[in-house]
This record gives structure tokens, sequence and C-alpha cells, in this order.
């Protein structure tokens, strides 16, 4: 992210990069790229950030720079989302709107996470893999992992 540039400058760069936009036409307004101004804006909308689309980053609250880490992987257009603790260092109302906001994006991207809070893990994932000192303990569902005996042993053990 860009602290100097406001929410919606950073969501733009990446949605001109998406769209193919040129990195050397920097004599261009950013104006003359409406396509870009348009994805980005509506990735913003996604994610509930249109109200601090004018903000600087360095204004942002943590949980608002974690949604616009998020926005502006949406306007990149990707097929895979990667998530490295999406919720880490969050407010308990921070964590369930970034929540939210990944249970949204479930069906239309896949999604790889990487989260050490299990409750979240228990409630966003479909299939979970668990790995202990850098071996897999266990595969599943949910449902699966919870009565793990593995599990427990390596996590949950007194």
């Amino acid at each position: 992210m860009y602290p100097d540039m406001s929410v919606r400058e950073n969501v733009w760069i990446a949605a001109y990069r998406a769209r193919g936009g040129n990195p050397f036409a920097f004599w261009r307004q950013a104006t003359s790229f409406p396509e870009a101004g348009q994805w980005a804006d509506a990735c913003l909308s996604r994610l509930g950030l249109s109200e601090i689309a004018d903000v600087s980053v360095k204004e942002l609250s943590y949980g608002d720079q974690r949604l616009l880490e998020l926005s502006v992987t949406l306007a990149c257009a990707p097929q895979i989302i990667l998530l490295d603790e999406p919720t880490a260092g969050l407010s308990r109302k921070e964590t369930e709107r970034v929540k939210r906001v990944i249970m949204s994006l479930k069906g239309e991207f896949s999604i790889i996470m990487i989260e050490h809070n299990v409750g979240i893990v228990m409630d966003l994932s479909d299939r979970i893999t668990v790995m202990n000192r850098g071996v897999v303990v266990a595969q599943g569902s949910p449902d699966d992992i919870r009565g793990n005996r593995d599990v427990q042993e390596a996590y949950f053990r007194s």
C-alpha cells in the first residue's frame, strides 16, 4: 500500500495494471483511464470501503487496511486468493467484518488461507489441512478436524 495516497488511488493502481495499463504512460492523467476507475470503485463498494475512498491510507485503522489489501487483490482480478493470517491483530469487531468479507468471496474465488485463529478457520473453511512442525497431521472438513485425535494431541494437549 502507498500510505500517502488515498484508498481509491491504491485500488485504482491495481485495477489499471490488471486491465493492461501501460506503466510508461506516466504523461497521461489517471482520469483518461475510466475503466480502471470504475473497476476500483466497484471493488471498494463490494468491500464496504466507498465511504473512506478519499481518505489517506496512513489514516486508516488496521482493520480498514486489511480490507484495503483485499480490495487491491480483487482489483487485480485473481482466480485464487492467498490470505496469510487475515485477522491477526484485529479487534473482535474488525475480525467479524473481515470474516464476513471473506465469506462473501467464497464460491467466486478459490481461497487459500493460513490462519492460527481456530474459530475463524472452522467458520470459514470447507476443507482444512492441519500441519504441525511442517508435517501434515490431518486433512478434511471442519467436523473431521474437530474430532481428529492427532490434531487434538498436537494442538490441545495439556
